[in-house]
């Protein structure tokens, strides 16, 4: 795997994305235990290094998981202050 970053996101963008993988049953919230858990193991997460980084953005921030589709990752945001950070790994 390759170094990992942490990108802007359009929030826009990504809010109307977060709405679609709800419906479609792919949106992973921290209290679904299980599945949370899976997802950060198999793809690596930093989600302590994510969540800190995004909260020098703003104080109140969210994690979420899309597990499928073009939008597939983690994500923290803020919708008080409309943005959105994306957990990525370049390609090494």
């Amino acid at each position: 795997m390759g170094r990992p970053r942490v990108v802007d996101v359009n929030y826009f963008d990504f809010q109307k994305n977060l709405r679609k993988a709800a419906d479609q049953g792919h949106r992973i919230e921290k209290t679904d235990r299980s599945r949370w858990n899976a997802f950060i193991r198999e793809n690596k997460i930093l989600e302590a290094s994510s969540i800190s980084m995004a909260k020098a953005k703003g104080e109140r921030v969210t994690a979420v998981i899309i597990e499928d589709g073009p939008w597939k990752g983690f994500y923290v945001y803020s919708p008080e202050d409309e943005f959105c950070l994306k957990f990525t790994r370049d390609d090494a």
